[in-house]
């Protein structure tokens, strides 16, 4: 019974900080994902494969 306890109480700690932390890893993932698409359109540009 204490184990189910402990697990309401993670999930009810983990709800909140969860959507605090979803815009920032949408936005870390946003800025790794332009910085590849840069890297990707320079080499286009040079002409490299």
């Amino acid at each position: 019974m204490s184990e189910l306890i402990a697990i309401c109480i993670m999930i009810i700690i983990a709800i909140p900080l969860f959507k605090i932390a979803w815009p920032i890893v949408k936005y870390l993932d946003g800025e790794m994902f332009n910085n590849r698409e840069r890297e990707i359109n320079q080499k286009n540009e040079r002409g490299e494969p």
